[in-house]
């Protein structure tokens, strides 16, 4: 999954990829891997340059 950001200027400093079940989805490095089939929640976290989330 490769997020995408508005507006494209925007400055961002960080994103982070958090699952409420990591059997079904696995994080790790930001990068999302299936680990079995079902749902689960995925939250991102963006912070900009100035740290405002």
């Amino acid at each position: 999954m490769i997020p995408k950001i508005y507006p494209e200027e925007a400055n961002i400093k960080d994103i982070a990829f958090t699952v409420e079940d990591p059997d079904v989805v696995s994080v790790f490095h930001n990068e999302l891997t299936a680990e079995k089939k079902g749902s689960t929640k995925i939250t991102v976290e963006v912070k900009d340059l100035n740290n405002n989330v």
